[in-house]
């Protein structure tokens, strides 16, 4: 398929861009991506920029745990251990207790990050 100008709206705003995925694929994506920032913006009260970056924050923690799965899986290990010593953060609520050994981006925010 060749690539082609497509608009998906995030977040109430319109995004232009080039692609040869599917429409079915830009539709999944466009309601996931829109579904992460209004759980951001649930949890944090950020929006805008703030919610952006969050929203970015959260991914991104979510695709080094899936990537660090799939690197565990492939050295023949069953399951991943929950105390790893990798790079990535261990996910939290916001109301995430305090004795953690790792933090999260949601432990970084606390009341003041907030927006409340």
């Amino acid at each position: 398929m060749e690539k082609r100008k497509v608009t998906i709206r995030i977040d109430g705003q319109a995004y232009s861009l080039y692609s040869d995925d599917s429409d079915d694929y830009l539709s999944a994506l466009e309601q996931r991506a829109d579904a992460v920032m209004k759980e951001t913006a649930g949890l944090t009260g950020a929006v805008g920029y703030k919610n952006a970056v969050l929203s970015v924050l959260n991914l991104t923690d979510e695709l080094m745990r899936a990537e660090e799965k799939i690197r565990m899986l492939g050295k023949g290990q069953q399951r991943v251990p929950e105390n790893r010593s990798s790079a990535a953060p261990k996910r939290a609520t916001p109301e995430a207790s305090k004795d953690r050994e790792q933090v999260s981006v949601w432990d970084l925010l606390g009341e003041e990050g907030t927006g409340r």
